[in-house]
């Protein structure tokens, strides 16, 4: 069952990616940080619909740490550069 679940958020996964980063590059987006949100974002909304593990390891939970300070420095910075023009 849980490799069934692994399979399908791994398509999932896939599928979003390759679309959000098509339509990232059909807008003439350029800057590398749009396309790292766009991932992690793609890479929650396939885990929460799919939930491919039921108990997180430790790895998981560092990798979910990770993604998120990512995500949420990538926000910060661009919110600071709008606000500052």
């Amino acid at each position: 069952m849980s490799s069934r679940r692994t399979l399908r958020f791994a398509a999932l996964y896939t599928g979003l990616v390759a679309l959000f980063n098509l339509t990232l590059v059909l807008l003439g987006e350029r800057r590398a940080d749009a396309y790292v949100a766009v991932n992690v974002l793609s890479f929650y909304v396939s885990y929460s619909l799919v939930r491919p593990s039921t108990r997180p390891g430790l790895a998981m939970l560092l990798l979910h740490v990770a993604l998120l300070t990512v995500f949420a420095t990538i926000v910060s910075i661009r919110v600071y550069e709008v606000l500052a023009r």
